[in-house]
């Protein structure tokens, strides 16, 4: 008798078991590539949040790495991406200051829309500029996003939607 009654209980056991696991892996999205989500808090935080090191490696090639990271409260938070060839930074600019900052840099802009966002790409003038392209957009009130250093600006524009991707 003891047998037959501990059956039913190991099998409810069992089907709790496994409800249980398919929503955890259900939970984790482990069958889906897609980011989890950041707010701009975070990303503020921590700006190598913007852009994981799997993005920057599928859009810069083999090599790619994460580098410095700057935080500079209520200036800017910026993260640098690249390999052999190629260093870009991804940053949020923040207020007025931001917004010059980020559009100050670019000679010969074009109009550009990345994700939905209308933004501005163009070749660096700054002279802290490496020589490559710049794209500038505004992510919300107050708060601008700038990618820079890139060889061209589809390369920007790969990095900025992998940012609006994460955000």
């Amino acid at each position: 008798m003891g047998t037959g009654s501990s059956s039913p209980v190991r099998a409810l056991r069992a089907a709790a078991m496994l409800a249980l696991a398919a929503a955890a892996c259900a939970a984790c999205g482990s069958s889906s590539s897609k980011p989890v989500p950041i707010s701009v808090a975070e990303a503020t935080q921590n700006p190598c949040l913007l852009v994981s090191l799997s993005q920057a490696t599928a859009i810069l090639g083999s090599g790619a790495t994460e580098g410095s990271k700057e935080v500079a409260a209520g200036v800017y938070s910026e993260c640098t991406y690249g390999n052999d060839s190629t260093a870009v930074s991804v940053a949020l600019e923040f207020g007025p200051i931001g917004e010059a900052a980020s559009l100050q840099m670019m000679k010969n802009s074009a109009p550009v829309t990345v994700a939905g966002h209308a933004g501005l790409c163009g070749a660096e003038t700054s002279k802290y500029g490496g020589g490559g392209f710049a794209f500038a957009a505004p992510i919300k009130s107050g708060v601008w996003l700038s990618v820079d250093g890139a060889p061209s600006c589809a390369v920007d524009d790969k990095f900025a939607q992998a940012v609006y991707a994460n955000l």
